[in-house]
């Protein structure tokens, strides 16, 4: 999961409370620059979840 910080519309404290719903969700990765569309940053965001991937394997 990544939050926009920025975003005037879902902010942190609204995707920490949908985090707590969603099974074994990773602590989130914060975008202080991001705003309500963080798929703009999506190339930090896709190599942070290969790295989460990769060494969390099962």
């Amino acid at each position: 999961m990544a939050i926009g910080l920025q975003d005037p519309v879902l902010g942190e404290s609204v995707m920490r409370a949908l985090r707590n719903k969603i099974r074994n969700c990773p602590e989130p990765m914060l975008l202080s620059e991001a705003g309500h569309f963080v798929q703009e940053h999506g190339q930090s965001i896709a190599e942070a979840a290969v790295q989460l991937f990769k060494y969390n394997k099962t």
